[in-house]
């Protein structure tokens, strides 16, 4: 796919999380993927510095201990920062967490430096209570997500998330894809998109 082909077709898909958003007063949009984190983390990174070129206050938050290479996607330093998983059991200040990317509307708040298995992170008070205090300053909150989480935490996430984006290989079975999108609705979230990558 030529790299104007793609520009555009996250640009489309910007306009329609604007859309959605504005619609539905989401705030808050996690992106998970079965099968292809790698594509995933470009996703987010390409509608995080488009909602950044229309001036709209992002902050990206990475709940995937194993993808510390987003940090490089931000141009920011590749070793490990304090991020979610050192405040599961510390509070620190908000100004210690989340890290402005230079030149643009965006945050990023890394994953950390504590190892912590998803469930725990998402079900932990201090994460809710993180998010909440992000909601007052940011517009939007795009959550990095790991790959292919098993059923009982998707729940747990869907009903701590808004709404969903999902990143999926163009080969993966609807009837797959389409199981997701069901655990995802029976909670308090909305899917509002699906990228298949070929």
């Amino acid at each position: 796919m030529s790299d104007k082909k793609l520009s555009t077709e996250f640009n489309m898909l910007g306009e329609k999380v604007l859309a959605e958003v504005g619609k539905n007063k989401y705030s808050t949009i996690a992106f998970y993927s079965v099968d292809m984190p790698k594509y995933r983390r470009t996703v987010i990174a390409n509608i995080g510095f488009f909602l950044s070129r229309n001036s709209r206050e992002t902050v990206l938050v990475n709940l995937d201990e194993n993808d510390a290479a987003f940090l490089t996607t931000f141009e920011l330093e590749a070793e490990a920062p304090i991020g979610v998983s050192n405040n599961l059991r510390n509070v620190y200040p908000r100004k210690k967490l989340v890290r402005k990317v230079e030149n643009t509307c965006l945050s990023f708040v890394p994953y950390g430096t504590n190892g912590s298995n998803f469930l725990d992170t998402i079900n932990n008070r201090n994460t809710i209570d993180l998010f909440n205090t992000l909601k007052h300053s940011y517009e939007f909150i795009l959550v990095n997500m790991p790959t292919n989480i098993d059923e009982v935490s998707l729940k747990i996430a869907a009903n701590l998330f808004e709404s969903f984006i999902l990143v999926t290989d163009a080969k993966s079975s609807r009837p797959k894809v389409n199981s997701i999108a069901k655990i995802v609705g029976d909670a308090t979230s909305d899917v509002i998109g699906t990228v298949f990558v070929s």
